[in-house]
């Protein structure tokens, strides 16, 4: 075991602290082991948060990597709701369209929100859970695109994470959706040559 510091540190809860370790930490299976040590007098609890760390960064990659995944993300973004706003303005009028995206952009904001674990308490607000749940199913929420904390915190961005992400929700959400509004524009179009 090797110390991160000559002498017992006192760190408050809700700040962010960097360590650099050496990298003869890491074993010949490609393992790190870290311990922490709570010797305060009182012997008062210690809680980490899961989403908040502690976490182990390696560089694997430089920064123009990550920042090019990192867009190619966003870009990802933008083709879902282009998709989805194409679709929409396939079947609606301009006005109704819109309202139907912002709607569309609104659920899928909300849907995680409905969907916490604080609600299960009272069994009636199970009804909450399970809509969240068929609105995630069918929704691309905007967080799932949110990736400029990744960035800013150093964590890579993998093609893998990339590729996921496009099945999900460009593949299985959006393609149906354009596929619809494609079916629905050409019966548009082929009713007004009909017309003519």
């Amino acid at each position: 075991w090797r110390g991160l510091s000559p002498t017992p540190e006192q760190n408050y809860a809700g700040e962010f602290h960097e360590k650099v370790l050496p990298p003869s930490i890491v074993d010949k299976e490609g393992k790190v082991k870290l311990r922490y040590l709570n010797l305060d007098n009182v012997q008062d609890k210690v809680y980490f948060q899961t989403i908040d760390g502690p976490k182990l960064l390696i560089k694997v990659t430089g920064f123009t990597g990550n920042f090019v995944r990192g867009l190619l993300m966003i870009l990802l973004m933008i083709m879902v709701y282009a998709g989805i706003s194409c679709t929409a303005a396939a079947a609606f009028s301009m006005p109704t369209a819109i309202f139907t995206v912002l709607s569309y952009m609104f659920l899928g904001s909300v849907a995680p929100l409905v969907m916490t674990t604080t609600q299960l308490a009272d069994p009636s607000k199970y009804a909450g859970y399970w809509i969240g749940k068929v609105a995630m199913m069918i929704v691309a929420p905007l967080q799932e695109f949110e990736i400029s904390q990744k960035i800013s915190g150093g964590e890579l961005v993998e093609f893998s994470y990339l590729g996921w992400q496009f099945l999900m929700y460009f593949v299985l959400r959006a393609v149906p959706f354009i596929i619809l509004g494609v079916f629905l524009y050409r019966r548009r179009e082929l009713g007004l040559v009909i017309r003519k």
